[in-house]
């Protein structure tokens, strides 16, 4: 599939949205879940988010580049999304309710941690 192109910039202090307790800080290995809702800048347009796509996630100290590697949607009982990904190190995970204002189903998208530099 061809990439958007689409960049995602997030800055953790800023976010309303939630880092899931107990899943792995940015940039580390495992998998950082991030759950938010539609009304939250971040996941507002998380469903343009697709395959190739960039994920910019920033805390005080550093920036983290993802590259999404999936986004699917899943019932809320799928809790393999917050679970590590085999194969790949460092993944981000972004879910939030879909269609929006739902918690019918989640929208989850999946990026893999590409470079990570100082912030100056």
């Amino acid at each position: 599939s061809s990439s958007s192109g689409m960049l995602c910039s997030i800055h953790c202090s800023e976010t309303g949205a939630g880092h899931l307790a107990g899943s792995a800080l940015p940039g580390a290995p495992g998998n950082c879940v991030i759950a938010g809702d539609r009304s939250d800048d971040l996941m507002r347009h998380l469903e343009l988010l697709g395959e190739g796509d960039t994920i910019l996630l920033a805390d005080q100290d550093t920036q983290y580049t993802y590259t999404v590697f999936q986004a699917v949607t899943v019932e809320p009982t799928e809790v393999w999304v917050t679970e590590p990904v085999e194969g790949r190190e460092a993944v981000l995970t972004l879910f939030t309710g879909t269609p929006s204002g739902s918690l019918k189903q989640r929208l989850v998208v999946q990026a893999e941690l590409t470079a990570s530099e100082p912030r100056s």
